[in-house]
């Protein structure tokens, strides 16, 4: 396994970002996923960026088109983008691949293809900065509803607690909350899309006090 130094998402990247289609699949920023990459083009996708240190954005490819991802379907515009910072070559020329999230990005202009894969210009889109009080009182409450969890869900509890562990931004405690309570491609579609603060802490909030009074169970909302 090979280890990337911190990623960085560089301005000039944004120009024209390689892009990885996947159906039913959020990169949150703060987050990390693993990627397994057998096809051809996205290989080279990796290969470049790897090369390169490009970052790249995850795209959901729209939903009823996920039957044509091995051509160009049509992608939804809101995507996380994030860069490679583990990297494992594996037999039969595959890799395997970590990214970690670093941001939101809409797609603005998709540029004709001159590359096994797509690329295209996007803008980096920033967070309002959320409302103080507002905030804290929402990750006070989360402090509160893990702590009921920790006696009722312990390994749930586990893992939301080391998904926010040392982390003092509220954006990227709602973010990796986000991505470990919400299953639904939808629900976490939305919260990517959603660049206000204060109302994904409130969304996290509502789900982790219904699993807390036992309303919504483990199964419903975690992966």
């Amino acid at each position: 396994m090979n280890l990337a130094a911190t990623p960085t998402l560089r301005s000039a990247d944004l120009d024209a970002l390689p892009l990885f289609p996947l159906p039913q699949v959020v990169l949150f920023p703060g987050t990390a996923l693993p990627l397994h990459v057998f096809e051809p083009r996205y290989r080279a996708l990796a290969e470049y960026c790897l090369e390169s240190g490009s970052a790249l954005a995850l795209p959901q490819i729209r939903p009823g088109h996920e039957a044509e991802h091995l051509g160009a379907p049509p992608l939804l515009r809101v995507a996380g983008v994030g860069a490679i910072v583990h990297h494992e070559r594996l037999p039969e020329n595959r890799l395997g691949l970590v990214l970690r999230g670093l941001g939101r990005v809409e797609i603005a202009l998709e540029h004709p293809t001159t590359a096994a894969y797509r690329t295209a210009r996007v803008i980096l889109l920033g967070e309002p900065l959320p409302d103080p009080a507002r905030a804290s009182a929402d990750l006070a409450a989360i402090r509160d509803c893990l702590r009921l969890l920790a006696r009722r869900v312990p390994n749930l509890s586990d893992a939301l607690l080391s998904a926010v562990n040392s982390v003092d931004d509220p954006g990227i405690v709602a973010d990796r909350l986000a991505s470990v309570l919400f299953r639904a491609p939808t629900q976490r579609q939305a919260l990517l899309e959603c660049v206000d603060v204060n109302v994904r802490l409130r969304k996290v909030v509502e789900r982790l006090g219904g699993l807390a009074a036992g309303t919504v169970r483990p199964s419903d909302g975690v992966n």
